[in-house]
């Protein structure tokens, strides 16, 4: 809906916000920058999420960035990334995100 583009109208400081309401709108260079964002925050949280399932990491930190993911997933550019790009992630920490934002109400909607 229109609160997402009306915040990238008022907001488009970066290709970062623009991406998260409408990724189709930003320019080639402008979408590879937002995909490389959305690629290196997911491999942190995919990094965090597999030290904690093996025991080398603390899982009170994967449960604290749980928000950020789904603040993330809320937004259409984010959820639109995430169904491109399938292969870039393991399948565990794949279905523990599907699991996690499977509920979260898209700010599009809205």
């Amino acid at each position: 809906g229109s609160t997402w583009r009306a915040a990238a109208i008022v907001r488009r400081k970066s290709p970062a916000d623009a991406g998260l309401v409408d990724r189709q709108a930003l320019t080639t260079e402008e979408r590879w920058r937002f995909d490389a964002l959305c690629r290196a925050y997911m491999h942190v949280c995919e990094t965090m999420h597999m030290q904690a399932e093996l025991g080398a990491g603390d899982r009170s930190i994967v449960l604290a960035e749980e928000k950020g993911i789904k603040t993330l997933f809320a937004s259409p550019g984010m959820r639109e990334w995430w169904e491109q790009n399938p292969y870039g992630f393991g399948p565990e920490f794949r279905s523990y995100v599907d699991t996690l934002t499977k509920t979260v109400e898209s700010i599009d909607a809205g």
